[in-house]
């Protein structure tokens, strides 16, 4: 099995194997509130206001991008206006 190591906040590293149940439960409860605290974070970065045609544009096309992986300029318009 890989041995895996913990980073405590001194930068000291430890085989996740030698810590304690104490150690492991206290880590385990920081993993928690960190991701919670991110997930809050990514929720709060995405309500922003756009001022404007050309803001309004850009942020749509950011939002198409997001989701198709493509530019609007790589759509092919006889697909989507016949």
């Amino acid at each position: 099995m890989n041995t895996v190591y913990w980073t405590m906040k001194d930068g000291t590293k430890i085989n996740v194997d030698d810590m304690d149940i104490n150690h492991l439960r206290n880590t385990l409860k920081m993993l928690i509130r960190n991701a919670d605290n991110i997930a809050i974070r990514k929720a709060s970065n995405n309500t922003f206001k756009v001022n404007g045609e050309l803001a309004q544009e850009d942020a749509d096309n950011y939002e198409i991008y997001k989701a198709t992986g493509m530019l609007p300029e790589d759509f092919d318009e006889d697909i989507f206006f016949l």
